[in-house]
């Protein structure tokens, strides 16, 4: 996963690296409960919910120019909306594998902005 520099770029010279990672921050902080609402609408089956859960991953990660996994949230948002739910239920996991690599590429740039490491 690469993060789109068509993005990150305008929110670099809008807010400087303080507001790249506060944006970065964020995401990785808040991953976990996204992660969890996810499983949460899953196992109740709860189609209303897991398309928020979705659409909020898709947003997110649009915003930090994430697209291949914003495009992929998308694919399940529309999955969701066509009520496809048995595939959308199946690519589930890799929706939460492209999360956490985000979030590890997240965490690196995070520690490269903190001068502890590669940006």
């Amino acid at each position: 996963m690469k993060l789109d520099p068509a993005v990150v770029g305008p929110l670099r010279r809008l807010g400087g690296d303080e507001l790249v990672g506060q944006l970065f921050r964020t995401f990785v902080e808040h991953a976990p409960t996204r992660l969890r609402d996810l499983h949460a609408a899953v196992a109740s089956e709860d189609l209303e919910e897991l398309t928020r859960a979705v659409h909020s991953l898709r947003s997110s990660s649009a915003m930090l120019g994430a697209m291949e996994l914003s495009k992929l949230a998308g694919v399940l948002e529309g999955l969701a909306d066509d009520g496809q739910t048995d595939e959308l239920l199946a690519r589930v996991p890799e929706l939460e594998a492209g999360v956490d690599e985000l979030v590890e590429l997240l965490s690196g740039e995070l520690a490269g902005l903190a001068g502890d490491g590669p940006a």
